[in-house]
């Protein structure tokens, strides 16, 4: 989906000359530069989005008394470096190979498997056992095949109290058995 400014921007100058819709667009550079900067964080993207939006800016624009220029000129940056980063995120995906992609495999590997592999039940039972209960029981609904909304409602909990629990007790889980 393309995002586009909300319609034709109206300069305000009087009389309307070319050299006015320069100097007009060229007082917002300095804005329009540091914001394009803090949402790339790259120089040169950042050079490019407010090139763009200045051309689109004058392609645009209507020479009439109007509203401020300045909302209209962010929303066209920030809509260009949407569609940017979109676009980049099709591009890095369609052209990823993710058999060639290594595992995600910290440590000494055991032949072929991964660490995950390597744990024992005895080892995740322990691990689980010394969760916190209110952790250890969300855990526990959840391995049993139980969804968020079930969970919440036997222990009378939010549904996202139910994801943050589960959440921390997977991060302390991984923690103890990368310790073990």
């Amino acid at each position: 989906m393309r995002h586009l400014a909300p319609g034709p921007v109206i300069l305000a100058m009087t009389p309307p000359t070319a050299l006015d819709a320069d100097a007009l667009l060229l007082s917002h550079l300095p804005l329009l530069r540091g914001f394009a900067l803090r949402l790339s964080g790259r120089p040169e993207e950042a050079e490019d989005l407010v090139q763009e939006t200045l051309v689109r800016a004058l392609r645009r624009a209507r020479l009439q008394p109007s509203a401020d220029l300045r909302p209209w000129l962010l929303r066209v940056l920030k809509n260009l470096f949407i569609d940017g980063w979109r676009r980049r995120g099709r591009d890095v995906t369609a052209a990823c190979d993710f058999d060639a992609l290594p595992a995600n495999d910290d440590g000494e590997s055991d032949g072929d498997s991964p660490r995950w592999a390597r744990v024992d039940p005895a080892e995740l039972g322990r691990a689980v056992e010394s969760l916190a209960p209110a952790f250890r029981e969300v855990y526990q609904l959840h391995a049993e095949g139980r969804d968020y909304d079930t969970i919440a409602a036997r222990l009378g909990l939010r549904k996202a109290t139910v994801g943050t629990r589960l959440h921390r007790a997977r991060h302390k889980l991984r923690v103890l058995l990368e310790a073990a």
